[in-house]
């Protein structure tokens, strides 16, 4: 499990960038009817802002965003 932190302190946990896009929806405003919809939308939102998101995959928006700073990892301590 990690945890990933927005700009804001905000977090998403997740085991995959699977869960990650789908709970970061899930707490989004979106209209998007899926989750490619939402990093299609998501990924446009950004270029508007000069940031590249690659919207192909979630492992590949997940990388991304971290990579552009929009998202920070952190490992979970998992003590069980």
């Amino acid at each position: 499990m990690m945890i990933y932190r927005f700009k804001d302190g905000k977090a998403i946990e997740a085991h995959s960038p699977e869960e990650f896009v789908r709970k970061m929806r899930n707490t989004s405003y979106s209209e998007s009817d899926d989750e490619q919809d939402y990093m299609e939308a998501c990924a446009e939102r950004s270029r508007k802002l000069g940031v590249d998101i690659r919207s192909d995959s979630p492992y590949n928006f997940l990388v991304d965003l971290i990579q552009t700073n929009q998202v920070f990892p952190e490992p979970s301590l998992d003590w069980n």
